[in-house]
């Protein structure tokens, strides 16, 4: 029991952070596509140029890396929204219980193989209208 719990936690963590990558994927430009200015405007960062613009993004503004281990962090209030949208959906998709997923799963499992999608199976009309 503890272990699925550390188990949900972790797969919930790594939830959070494609919710997070989702909602800033709608800027145009993409945060991580470029590096940001510093402080006074004149050039880009200089953290950012000895690295790459998707790591500056991954290291400086999703996880907020500190510079170094006796600099400690904050709590991010984005994270900790993100945290509980992953949540919701996980508690949302438990809502119908097992009886969907069960369907589901039936499905799958009389479909192993990969080109099995043009074979016509009893399952693809009757499993999802409950």
């Amino acid at each position: 029991m503890i272990v699925s719990f550390l188990v949900c936690i972790f797969y919930n963590t790594i939830l959070s952070w494609v919710l997070w990558y989702f909602f800033h994927s709608f800027q145009n430009p993409l945060p991580w596509s470029q590096c940001p200015l510093n402080e006074n405007r004149t050039g880009y960062n200089v953290e950012c140029e000895k690295s790459t613009p998707v790591n500056y993004f991954w290291y400086r503004e999703t996880l907020n890396i500190s510079t170094d281990i006796e600099t400690s962090g904050s709590m991010h209030w984005w994270l900790v929204v993100c945290l509980a949208s992953a949540w919701c959906v996980v508690y949302i998709c438990f809502i119908k219980g097992i009886r969907v997923h069960g369907k589901g799963c039936i499905c799958d499992s009389h479909i192993p193989l990969p080109g099995a999608d043009y074979f016509p199976h009893p399952c693809h009309h009757t499993a999802w209208s409950y």
